[in-house]
């Protein structure tokens, strides 16, 4: 009978939606766990570069220097932001924020107003990705630091940077992994046109219930609809419209 398909459909349907959003629920917490560990890392790369010093004759294109890689730095978690929502516009990458308009927006300092010289080098680069084009900076910016002797005779503050840098990449390269595979498109539509038939042969299920079998569709579909819902908005952290993004 059809309430006995329909009952069926019912746990099958309720364990796979539950599966699907704990497996969202995973994603959007492993992406904002990597998120915070990418900042970390670009935190403790700006600290680092903060605590070098050089002669008084080079402080002023060591100054230059930091000054590039601050900037760098400010723009790292906005590219690796929108890397993975929709796109990077390297003539929108935002540095600080400014303030906010009368109606709340939010108004920042790009890249290119803030810094031309690295806007243009990251331009140059953009071609090997908006991320890559990043850390490409940032090494030629530690190689004028190697160039001025920051470092002076001992090795491991120059092997610290670079560790520091590999850091950065590496907490990238993670939310790459995680973000980087998509879940096949026939099995989204095989569960949307599941859920789909399940819908309109439900409330047949419930014909003993007599009038009372309308409001109860419309619960256990609200539940079963929210179920879907939820997990396909929570998977991205990274999407627009997301409480985490």
């Amino acid at each position: 009978s059809v309430a006995t398909v329909v009952g069926a459909a019912t746990g099958l349907l309720g364990f796979i939606l539950s599966l699907n959003l704990n497996t969202a629920l995973s994603r959007n917490a492993e992406g904002n766990a990597n998120f915070n560990a990418f900042c970390g890392d670009v935190l403790a790369f700006g600290m680092f570069v903060c605590g070098l010093t050089v002669d008084d004759k080079e402080e002023e294109e060591f100054k230059k220097v930091k000054n590039n890689i601050r900037d760098l730095l400010l723009a790292a978690p906005q590219v690796c932001k929108y890397t993975f929502r929709k796109g990077v516009d390297v003539d929108l990458i935002p540095v600080r924020l400014k303030g906010r308009t009368s109606d709340g927006k939010r108004m920042s300092e790009k890249l290119y107003e803030r810094n031309k010289e690295m806007y243009c080098l990251v331009k140059e680069y953009y071609d090997i990705g908006a991320m890559e084009a990043i850390m490409l900076a940032l090494g030629n910016e530690m190689q004028n630091l190697t160039a001025m002797k920051v470092f002076g005779d001992d090795n491991a503050f120059h092997m610290a940077l670079i560790g520091k840098w590999e850091n950065i990449y590496s907490s990238y390269g993670n939310l790459g992994n995680i973000f980087g595979y998509k879940f096949p498109a026939v099995l989204d539509w095989m569960l949307d046109i599941c859920l789909g038939i399940y819908l309109i042969l439900m409330p047949y299920g419930l014909v003993e219930a007599k009038y009372h079998s309308i409001w109860l569709s419309f619960i256990v579909a609200y539940f079963f609809l929210g179920l879907h819902i939820v997990a396909g908005q929570i998977v991205d952290p990274f999407q627009p419209g997301n409480p985490n993004g």
